[in-house]
Formats: C-alpha cells, structure tokens, sequence
C-alpha cells in the first residue's frame, strides 16, 4: 500500500519515483520501528520478491524477447521474484519448492483477479453479492489447486541448511548473469564461467540435497509443538501431545 502511494504521488507531481529507492526507504522505515524484522521471515521474502521484480524481471523478460508477450510476461515475473528470495526460502523452510514456479504462473494470476472481482463487488452496490460470489469460487480454485500442488511428491526437496554466506555465491552468480555489460561473444567466456563457479560454489553448500542419515524435526502446530523424527532406517516418528 505504501509502495503503491509512492507511485500516486509521483504521478501526481509529475516525477516519476524511483522503485528501488522508494522501497529501500520503505524497508528502512519498518526496520528504524521494529529492528526485529530483519529476521522475520515475512518481511525478507516481501521485500526480497519486490526487489526480484523490479530488479530481475525485466532482465528475464529481456531473455525471453523472443517468446509470445503473454508467456514471456508471467514468466519473467514468477522467475524474477522467486530468484531473488530461493536462498531466503532455503533457510527458513530447509526445502528448494519446485511447484513454487508453477503456483506463481497459474494461481497468483487467479488471485489477484480474485482481488479485483472482490473489490468491485464491494463498489457497486446491485451486482456486488454476485462478484462477491464469484471471488469466493476464484479464490476456492486457486486454494485447492496449490493444495494439489504441495500433495505432489516432487513438490518440493528438502536441502541441508547451508551457512548464511553461501548466499554470496548466490547473489554472484545472479549478477554476472544478468547484469555484467553484454559485449560480444568471445568475452562473454569469463562472465558465463564466474556464474557457473559461483552457483557451483553455492551448491556445494547445500550438498548432499537429500535428507540426512538422522534428523528431527519441529513443527509449530498453533496450540503447541510437534516433533518428526527421521531414521537411518527411513522411519518416521511423530510426538504430538
């Protein structure tokens, strides 16, 4: 909402703002309240997928000039946000979310048309019990399709947790892909290799991505603490009391 004010204002004073330094002022703003939110995981991956879409995203969407508008789009904007928060998502959930691209393709489209079917039916007094309806039905769609997403086996794969600045790599390897000058092909060798030994370097630290031999885990289920433990043996156990 604050960011969207920024825009207006702009517009209305006729200066086009500057994203990034409206969001980094924004960022500073919540951190100067409440300097706990620089751990919280609500905040990083907020402001972390806004920076991936503007920072990103048209970079992606720059790769996929070639393919149909309305493809190459949705997907530059999955792909720009999910980019710039994977290894904040690694560290808190310890899982790499492989469906995570396909929900943000075809579920957030619906979402939000959800949203503005909402709203309208909230504006217009005769038909608003009927769009209200219709955003019930849109956002029941999109609740059972990422319920069907995360049932899938291949939903998501779990990772070790990897030393917070393995991230760097990340990061590395993001920025000489994206935004090393162009030039022409016979210099582009340096670039391509500095990505590919960052990113490896980067894998490494998440290596072996599987399951360890033994590991426990704890769940905050709402009214208390569950535990699963994994075996060697592949044994599951649970204590929930």
């Amino acid at each position: 909402a604050l960011m969207g004010s920024f825009v207006l204002i702009g517009n209305i004073l006729e200066r086009p703002p500057d994203s990034i330094v409206g969001l980094t002022l924004l960022a500073s703003l919540f951190l100067a309240v409440t300097p706990s939110l620089a751990v919280d995981m609500s905040f990083l991956l907020s402001f972390g997928s806004t920076a991936g879409l503007l920072l990103l995203a048209p970079r992606v969407a720059e790769r996929l000039s070639a393919w149909p508008s309305f493809l190459a789009l949705p997907l530059a904007v999955a792909l720009g946000s999910q980019l710039a928060v994977t290894p904040l998502i690694l560290a808190f959930s310890h899982q790499l979310p492989l469906s995570s691209l396909a929900a943000n393709l075809f579920f957030t489209p619906m979402a939000e048309l959800a949203m503005t079917v909402a709203l309208a039916g909230l504006l217009l007094p005769v038909v608003g019990q009927g769009l209200l309806v219709t955003a019930s039905l849109l956002l029941g769609g999109v609740e059972r399709g990422l319920a069907w997403l995360s049932c899938h086996p291949f939903a998501a794969l779990p990772v070790r947790q990897a030393p917070w600045w393995s991230a760097i790599f990340y990061y590395l390897a993001l920025i000489s892909c994206f935004y090393m000058p162009r030039s022409e092909k016979r210099k582009l060798y340096p670039r391509r290799l500095l990505m590919l030994l960052a990113f490896g370097a980067w894998l490494l630290c998440l290596s072996p991505l599987w399951l360890p031999r033994f590991a426990v885990y704890f769940l905050d289920v709402g009214q208390g603490n569950a535990a699963a433990v994994l075996t060697p043996h592949g044994h599951v156990i649970v204590i929930d009391s």
